[in-house]
């Protein structure tokens, strides 16, 4: 009987630390994705190009947009050549806007 009882308790002992172990994976895992999903874009401060996590824009930031990025934030156009965007994601519109 006691013997039962040993085998059932290191079982769910291995168990216990095997879940624990593997959470810890789970988790690093999840913040490396969110890591690499952080939006980022390229600004111009003090006349120097830096590339930014989309959440550090400030108020007054100039925002460098490139083909094929998305736009990090609300934005006011200030200059553009021949610009176009893909609204399908916030309007349904199958063509882009130009």
């Amino acid at each position: 009987m006691w013997m039962d009882t040993a085998v059932i308790l290191a079982v769910v002992f291995a168990n216990t630390i095997i879940g624990f172990i593997q959470e810890g994976k789970a988790e690093a895992s999840v913040e490396a994705l969110e890591k690499m999903m952080t939006p980022e874009c390229t600004v111009l401060r003090d006349g120097k190009k830096k590339v930014i996590a989309a959440r550090e824009l400030v108020p007054g930031d100039v925002v460098l947009l490139e083909e094929g990025i998305r736009v990090p934030a609300d934005l006011r156009l200030f200059n553009a050549k021949t610009m176009s965007a893909d609204e399908a994601a916030l309007t349904g519109e199958s063509v882009p806007v130009s």
